[in-house]
């Protein structure tokens, strides 16, 4: 079933929650890895020497076997490039923050959202703007602007974020992220955060994924 989300009331946004949160767990549980940058990050808290080399050790095969693999590939959304993924992930098992972006992005696609990958920026108190290297998506965002918005303007927009296992509304979610993430992501408690936007993928190639991944499908019709 396709939802339709142009007047949604309180039983459809929450549907479209739960869905979120369905689509984060099957990223995670079709598609377990070991997070590179994750495991960077925990070393240097520890100070961990050898956790460190892992990290990295496991960064080099994220980067030969699928990143720079998938740089190759003529469309980084449509049909060649999914299978790619999906088959490269399962095989390695590694994968930070915009893979599983991406991994997120076709299950919602295949099950009837219209999704926006994002990357995140920060707004500092005085008012500059910093990329963080961090990617998530976006689904029910019905606004026509098609690269910055802040947060507090995604009225009604759900964040899927499979890296860190969050799938809620993204006011929500800014503050998930400033309390609990501001450390890993490098952002400041009182900065304004923004979704710089990816393209998406076309209608035709959304039928083209539902067919080559019809296990991924649970809003059937």
């Amino acid at each position: 079933m396709k939802i339709n989300h142009s007047t949604p009331n309180f039983k459809a946004r929450n549907l479209d929650i739960r869905n979120a949160d369905r689509i984060c767990r099957m990223v995670n549980s079709e598609f377990p890895t070991v997070s590179p940058t994750m495991v960077i990050a925990k070393a240097e808290q520890r100070l961990d020497k050898n956790l460190y080399l892992f990290g990295h050790k496991l960064n080099r095969r994220l980067q030969d076997n699928i990143r720079n693999q998938t740089y190759k590939l003529p469309n980084t959304f449509g049909l060649p490039f999914c299978k790619f993924l999906t088959s490269a992930i399962k095989k390695y098992k590694v994968a930070n923050c915009g893979d599983k972006a991406r991994l997120a992005n076709l299950l919602a696609v295949i099950n009837g959202y219209e999704t926006k990958i994002a990357s995140l920026m920060m707004v500092d108190e005085k008012g500059f703007p910093q990329k963080i290297d961090h990617a998530f998506i976006i689904i029910n965002d019905k606004s026509e602007r098609s690269l910055f918005r802040y947060f507090t303007e995604l009225k009604g927009a759900i964040i899927i974020d499979p890296w860190l296992g969050i799938a809620d509304y993204a006011n929500n979610v800014q503050t998930i992220f400033r309390n609990k993430y501001a450390d890993i992501l490098g952002i400041t408690s009182n900065s304004k955060l923004v979704a710089n936007y990816n393209v998406g993928i076309k209608e035709h190639e959304a039928e083209e994924l539902k067919e080559a991944f019809p296990e991924f499908i649970f809003n059937k019709k």
